[in-house]
């Protein structure tokens, strides 16, 4: 009981259901691998999410260092201004302010302020300025306004030119140092 030998025809459709069945196989392994790998991207990206949520927490209080951070330079700045500020002079930096000297470091800016509009060049303006910082200085023995002052010079000295902003922004300054004064 031989078999039969097999026409070419059912030769060929031998061929194929082998084709089609290798490519079932081969089709369920890709599916079985391509799940493995979403489940492991998955865990990844909850993962992922969990350093996100964790970061975008630390949000505000990397914020709060840059404050931080930025409030510490400009103290340091005001110190050493101070340092320097303070080598120039005599030993005694802190002076005892009598009740008659209390409000004439707020007259010496007052005036100051309302004589802004006189001022059309800068470097009248920066050498009046310098005047007040100085005198304010001698009174007071040293302030945080004092550096401010100072860093407000600075930037009048790279300007070419005085403009009305200019000196609104300096009398708004000037309103803020002496409340600071007070």
């Amino acid at each position: 009981m031989s078999s039969p030998e097999k026409s070419p025809l059912e030769k060929k459709v031998d061929v194929i259901l082998e084709a089609v069945q290798s490519f079932g196989l081969n089709f369920i392994q890709k599916i079985g691998e391509l799940k493995h790998s979403i489940g492991i991207l998955t865990d990844q990206m909850e993962k992922m999410n969990k350093a996100l949520i964790t970061v975008k927490g630390l949000e505000p209080k990397i914020e709060e260092i840059g404050t931080m951070k930025k409030e510490l330079i400009s103290e340091l700045h005001y110190l050493q201004s101070q340092i320097k500020t303070s080598s120039f002079k005599n030993s005694d930096i802190i002076k005892m302010k009598g009740d008659d000297e209390s409000a004439e470091h707020l007259e010496i800016l007052e005036s100051f302020r309302q004589n802004l509009e006189n001022y059309s060049k800068i470097p009248e303006l920066t050498k009046d300025l310098e005047d007040v910082k100085k005198k304010i200085y001698e009174i007071t023995g040293g302030h945080r306004v004092l550096f401010e002052i100072g860093e407000t010079i600075k930037e009048f000295n790279q300007k070419d030119s005085l403009s009305e902003s200019d000196l609104n922004n300096l009398e708004e300054k000037i309103a803020f140092w002496l409340n600071k004064l007070k």
